[in-house]
């Protein structure tokens, strides 16, 4: 009979570090007796279930019975058993809906004939709840405490194995727990490969922590009214201010949520289902090390976080303002006068609206030569990564018309007298630029 080994997570337990190894190693499995098919390139109807998991589909989809599919979708399925029925290997899917999902899912696979293993890696609920709560306030979806979010789920893992077993049968169930031993070598041995000498693999690192400060300003701006419309932009904005953070560095790259009476509380709820677990699926007395370490109270720290917060909304401050300035550049332009074509050009002052007349000029004119000039000409090139000179160059350098684009009347007015008195530029060869709708 056909093996069928199914990874179903859990989340935040190395699924996507997993899932790249497989990759990188498709090959060498496929030696090892083992199918990591990528199932969106080889079969049809993978635009509506394209997703990014191990094999390429959403298995969500065989949440219901095939005969209650419609016909696309279990065309789609019934092609797919039949590949895995005709290949020579056994067979590697890997995805966590496999785990967040109903049971029908094994039960579509059993009853397709094939001996189904199931996979799954463990995390204790504390640590899985305090990762889980962290993503979903990163993307906008959680201004609840920690510890309030967690005691809203229900983690009990020996209750999802017995129903999983009463399907697959117990000695098909193949628990870990996450982060006791190499989780590669552990997977590879689930799949009865022992000599993994041949396999590569990277060193795995979890995505890098927000520090605890970043985070609780995260959570606490999700609970403004319509704070959703912000998300995409906060979130970019903590990952650029992990790097500013004044948290303490051993704090910022493992930040904790849960107080060590919290920590207690959640540990105590699932002790008695995890012993159970235990001793049913991996004949021990415990699940987890229940320790809880002394650096495991909350990472907030007190000292810093006024000046997290100063700083982030400062970069949202400079942020917005970039957008605004961006469409503003999308809806008016310099209106630049037609004696300008095929002349020499100099435009005068470099800032934001000199570098885009100098740039709107490369773009749209045909000039015999474009000259940026300013007086902090170094400055000026670094910030708009645009060649400019020193405003000496106006001394030896030959050009018809001098270009200024800025929007005080008292700087215009400053530029010009100097270009008039100190450079002798004639007055008809100074031209103000001003956008126009």
């Amino acid at each position: 009979m056909k093996t069928l080994y199914l990874h179903i997570g859990t989340p935040k337990t190395g699924t996507s570090a997993l899932q790249s190894f497989f990759l990188k190693n498709r090959e060498r499995l496929y030696e090892d007796g083992i199918w990591y098919p990528d199932l969106a390139a080889s079969l049809k109807w993978e635009e509506k279930l394209k997703v990014f998991s191990g094999n390429g589909i959403n298995f969500r989809e065989l949440t219901v019975s095939l005969e209650d599919m419609e016909a696309e979708k279990k065309k789609f399925f019934q092609d797919m058993f039949q590949k895995f029925k005709n290949c020579d290997t056994n067979i590697l899917l890997s995805d966590e809906i496999l785990y967040l999902r109903n049971e029908i899912i094994y039960q579509n696979l059993v009853e397709q004939g094939f001996e189904v293993k199931v996979i799954v890696f463990f995390r204790r609920q504390d640590l899985w709840g305090e990762s889980h709560w962290n993503q979903i306030v990163k993307l906008g979806r959680c201004a609840e405490s920690c510890f309030d979010t967690i005691q809203k789920i229900d983690i009990d893992y020996y209750q999802k194995c017995k129903r999983i077993a009463d399907i697959v049968g117990k000695e098909n169930l193949l628990v870990s727990v996450y982060g006791e031993n190499d989780i590669f070598t552990n997977f590879l041995n689930k799949l009865g490969i022992q000599d993994i000498s041949k396999y590569q693999k990277d060193k795995y690192q979890a995505n890098p922590s927000l520090s605890a400060n970043f985070v609780e300003i995260k959570r606490i701006l999700n609970g403004i009214p319509d704070s959703a419309i912000l998300n995409e932009d906060a979130r970019e904005l903590l990952e650029e201010g992990r790097q500013y953070s004044l948290t303490d560095e051993s704090v910022r790259h493992a930040p904790s949520f849960l107080s060590r009476e919290e920590r207690k509380v959640i540990i105590q709820k699932y002790h008695e289902s995890n012993t159970m677990l235990a001793k049913e699926f991996l004949d021990r007395e415990t699940l987890f090390d229940e320790t809880i370490e002394d650096s495991e109270d909350s990472g907030i720290d007190t000292k810093t976080i006024y000046q997290d917060m100063i700083k982030y909304f400062g970069m949202l401050a400079v942020h917005q303002y970039k957008e605004i300035e961006k469409l503003k550049d999308s809806l008016y332009k310099f209106q630049i006068p037609e004696q300008c074509e095929g002349k020499n050009l100099l435009v005068y002052g470099i800032d934001r609206l000199g570098s885009r007349l100098y740039q709107q000029i490369k773009a749209e004119m045909n000039c015999k030569e474009i000259i940026a000039v300013d007086r902090k000409w170094g400055a000026a090139q670094e910030n708009y990564k645009i060649p400019v000179c020193n405003p000496e160059i106006i001394h030896y350098r030959e050009f018809d018309y001098v270009l200024i684009a800025v929007r005080d009347e008292r700087t215009y007015e400053a530029i010009r007298e100097y270009l008039l008195n100190k450079k002798k530029v004639p007055e008809e060869n100074i031209l103000r630029m001003k956008l126009e709708a």
